[in-house]
């Protein structure tokens, strides 16, 4: 049968990517590390870095959670709780890496010190990585008219906002 329409199968040019840090997290799971550091080091920046290879910029946007009083905060009380760990660069993974990620603590932990690893160890020409970290923005290279956010979705609609009108 004669083919009527031509396939394509380009790919759109981009210059920017935005990842949400807490899907990187739940999808990579700590498989050979034994530390909250190897796992920095050999599990998360490599997936950050493949990421910015074929990008300019790349913004890593993570979730705040609110203590008291949201849909999310009920939704994950339901779920159970897990065990606190403390987040430290020698504190060895826990066993079980969902139940870890159930505690709100153990996250807002995670995300910043990921945050802090990933914007220590990426540092390339031509190239610009916007983390957030708590109610802080870091860009490397340092970038000074961000906006400050307060709430994790205004964050991240702000985020996405800002960043395509600072497109080069």
């Amino acid at each position: 049968m004669e083919q009527l329409v031509e396939s394509r199968h380009d790919e759109p040019q981009t210059t920017s990517v935005i990842l949400d840090g807490a899907v990187i997290v739940q999808m990579l799971k700590p498989n050979h590390s034994k530390t909250f550091m190897e796992y920095a080091k050999n599990e998360f920046i490599p997936y950050i870095l493949s990421q910015l290879q074929h990008q300019s910029r790349l913004d890593l946007v993570w979730d705040c959670y609110v203590k008291t009083g949201s849909l999310k905060t009920a939704a994950r009380a339901k779920r159970g709780r897990g065990t606190r760990r403390r987040v430290t660069a020698t504190t060895t993974i826990p066993g079980n890496w969902h139940d870890f990620l159930r505690v709100d603590d153990n996250k807002q932990e995670l995300f910043s010190f990921l945050s802090r690893e990933v914007t220590t160890a990426i540092n390339l020409p031509e190239k610009q990585l916007v983390v957030t970290d708590g109610q802080q923005v870091i860009s490397v290279p340092i970038c000074d008219n961000m906006p400050p956010w307060h709430h994790a979705i205004m964050r991240k609609q702000t985020h996405r906002s800002w960043s395509m009108h600072q497109l080069p």
